[in-house]
């Protein structure tokens, strides 16, 4: 399975090795985050500029994507 990231670049699945929730420092006094997948060519951002809430809806939906596939 692949995913798509945050600036279009293909990111197949397979080759993940974590993903991780960065605050997103560059906001100031907002509270955003971005969620980072470590990969064997380097490293990606998938989300950018979350809010809470829509970071904990995204690692759910990735969390469910990856857990799927391994029992494929």
């Amino acid at each position: 399975m692949f995913l798509v990231s945050y600036k279009y670049d293909i990111v197949n699945t397979d080759n993940i090795n974590f993903i991780q929730a960065c605050r997103d420092r560059n906001n100031g006094d907002d509270e955003l985050y971005d969620i980072v997948a470590e990969y064997n060519e380097g490293r990606v951002i998938l989300y950018k500029h979350l809010k809470y809430d829509e970071l904990q809806e995204k690692l759910d939906y990735l969390c469910r994507i990856l857990k799927a596939e391994q029992l494929y």
